[in-house]
């Protein structure tokens, strides 16, 4: 079931990821922390930067986010190939 949702997130989430996380008006605070770190592991550091309106507010999803890709990066000594 994994592959399902991965498939979905490279062709319908990644490609407008920081858009789309710009401009969603919810909280993902409470985003699963298997998720986070699937997002984590599949984001681009330039994804990263882009987020800029949330990170400016200050948003725990976008910490929470680079914690997971830092978690990511330190167990596998390597960035995740995007």
């Amino acid at each position: 079931m994994q592959w399902v949702y991965t498939r979905v997130f490279l062709d319908c989430l990644l490609p407008d990821f920081s858009e789309i996380i710009n401009r969603c008006k919810i909280s993902l605070n409470t985003v699963n922390d298997v998720i986070l770190y699937h997002m984590a592991s599949l984001v681009s550091n330039q994804h990263l930067s882009n987020l800029k309106e949330r990170k400016i507010k200050g948003d725990k999803f976008i910490s929470n986010l680079f914690k997971a890709r830092i978690d990511y990066k330190l167990l596998f000594k390597s960035p995740p190939s995007n």
